[in-house]
């Protein structure tokens, strides 16, 4: 993704990249020959990197790489690309700035 796509965010929501999701998950899997459940793959952590933040948000900011739980996100299309949005307080935890060959 190049450009970031144009939307307002209200209150303290975040737009942000996926970064890993269960179909990764589940391809790392068969391509070790092993077959997961949907199960498997519920419940676990998952990334993403920070596009646009609201102006309530107080820690996270662009660019951050950040965890967070798969069934706290609302998930949009926008300009052809998948991308994520989550209220700050749902946010787990910051795993740091984003280095240039991890760009979105």
């Amino acid at each position: 993704m190049k450009n970031i796509p144009q939307i307002e965010l209200y209150d303290d929501y975040v737009l942000m990249a996926p970064v890993s999701s269960n179909e990764a998950l589940k391809k790392q899997a068969e391509k070790a020959g092993l077959v997961l459940p949907d199960t498997v793959a519920e419940g676990r952590a998952l990334k993403g990197i920070v596009l646009r933040v609201a102006e309530n948000c107080k820690k996270v900011k662009p660019k951050q790489k950040i965890v967070f739980f798969m069934y706290a996100i609302t998930e949009i299309e926008l300009e052809g690309d998948k991308l994520l949005i989550i209220s700050e307080k749902d946010i787990i935890g910051n795993l740091g700035e984003v280095k240039q060959a991890e760009n979105v």
